[in-house]
């Protein structure tokens, strides 16, 4: 991986570094330092850069916290969940427990990392009333400065799909009830919502996962890392094996390669901005021809007299009340293309 990293030319800037994926929180420290040396002297990361690693509850305990800080890592992305027990049993993390958690968290807090959690939403038997206190409780105890809040989803071929049903889960009415009594929540607890999933107190906002909303270039390195530079989206092989091979010798396999053209690199643009609470840019009219402006003004006027946009004199965006069901009004908007 550390060839991989070495082999990208020195042009590209980074001004954040992720370790994500699994559990990037086992490996062994001195790999986390390599790669944070190789950035700095390769990719120009300073020392105000935004190096996060991702970390599970379980896991904490094993790890050295203050080496972490001492090799630059400065934020740390913390999978917690739930801190009810049935609720985490539901997840399939019966043995984890939030408060044995929450006083590791408090004694790590003096190296100074920004803290970032996930909590999720719409587990079987869930209520405003429930995932609320669960969430205020959360706040209470960790004070984390960023949450990101995530809705249950059933996917086939997972554990989740084989052992519910969408009939055990909220209903979308009841998702949207959920979603926004948690907006609400974050909002009298001083976070600013600054993505639909994402909320942050002091201007603590993710500034990796912004490349990702303005539709900036970034890379991954590893086995399935997805990588989207010089207008194209790959993804590494992922048989860890031929991963090697090809890195090793000089010859890169890609599960998918794509050369993202106009029309694409547009819509992408559009629907990820959207994501944001300060939306898209007017600016971005000028790259329409003349018919995607006319049939763009139709969709957007009618989606203004309905409250569901809201325009300015430099951004349009979306209203907030409407962010639950985004995905239906964006994929009308971009339907322009």
């Amino acid at each position: 991986m550390t060839k991989e990293l070495k082999g990208y030319g020195r042009e590209f800037i980074a001004e954040t570094l992720y370790f994500g994926g699994g559990t990037p929180s086992l490996m062994p420290l001195e790999y986390v330092k390599q790669f944070i040396e190789i950035s700095r002297k390769r990719y120009s990361l300073n020392n105000n850069a935004e190096i996060t690693l991702e970390c599970n509850p379980e896991n904490l305990r094993g790890i050295d916290f203050k080496i972490l800080s001492d090799i630059g890592i400065n934020r740390l992305s913390i999978g917690i969940q739930r801190a009810d027990k049935s609720m985490l049993s539901l997840l399939g993390r019966s043995e984890f427990s939030f408060e044995i958690v929450s006083n590791f968290i408090k004694e790590l807090r003096k190296y100074k990392f920004s803290l970032s959690i996930d909590f999720i939403y719409g587990i079987q038997g869930d209520s405003v009333k429930k995932s609320g206190s669960e969430l205020r409780n959360i706040i209470s105890a960790i004070d984390p400065e960023h949450i990101s809040l995530y809705a249950l989803e059933l996917k086939p071929g997972t554990l989740f799909y084989s052992k519910y049903s969408d009939d055990s889960l909220p209903d979308d009415e009841g998702f949207s009830k959920i979603y926004h009594g948690l907006r609400k929540i974050l909002s009298d607890s001083g976070y600013y919502q600054y993505e639909i999933s994402n909320f942050c107190k002091n201007n603590e906002y993710s500034r990796h996962n912004m490349k990702y909303f303005d539709n900036e270039e970034y890379i991954g390195i590893g086995p399935s890392a997805w990588s989207y530079k010089d207008r194209i989206r790959y993804s590494n092989i992922s048989d860890i094996e031929k991963y090697i091979d090809s890195i090793v010798k000089g010859h890169r396999k890609y599960d998918f390669f794509e050369k993202i053209y106009r029309e694409k690199r547009l819509s992408e643009t559009i629907m990820m901005k959207f994501r944001k609470n300060q939306g898209v840019e007017l600016s971005i009219l000028n790259e329409f021809n003349d018919k995607e402006l006319k049939d763009w003004n139709e969709i957007k006027n009618k989606l203004i007299k309905q409250n569901i946009l809201i325009e300015d004199k430099s951004c349009i965006r979306i209203n907030p009340e409407y962010f639950f069901v985004s995905n239906s009004i964006i994929s009308e908007l971009i339907s322009v293309f």
